[in-house]
């Protein structure tokens, strides 16, 4: 369904920009995510406050500044949403894959800490 596929990041910390509304209101939010779909960029943020993510469709300036526009046809915003969707399950299917194979990196010698590093020696 998409043809591209990428999460933007610098140096662990998300991107973040401001959204003014229709009303004039503006709007913190943070980058999920961007994609290419039927030669046309997507963007999913998540506006501060909310539980739900937002997408719209968006171009990058020669200046480096982002049109946001709202995606109009019903069909395009479906599949636009679906693929974010597929794309934040898979993340999170690799996210709880990597948790399990992390090791404990406190420096406790307390076999009774919060962490519970020790509970595979006492097995």
């Amino acid at each position: 369904m998409t043809d591209k596929q990428h999460i933007e990041e610098i140096n662990d910390e998300p991107l973040t920009l401001t959204l003014t509304l229709e009303d004039g209101k503006e709007l913190n939010c943070e980058v999920l995510a961007t994609l290419e779909h039927n030669d046309k960029e997507y963007i999913a943020v998540l506006p501060e406050n909310e539980d739900e993510f937002w997408i719209y469709e968006y171009s990058e300036n020669e200046d480096g500044t982002l049109n946001i526009n709202n995606i109009d046809d019903d069909d395009i915003f479906d599949e636009v949403g679906k693929a974010f969707e597929e794309m934040f399950d898979a993340e999170e299917d690799v996210d709880l894959m990597l948790e399990d194979d992390e090791e404990c990196d406190c420096d406790c010698e307390d076999e009774d800490c919060d962490c519970n590093c020790h509970e595979e020696d006492k097995k």
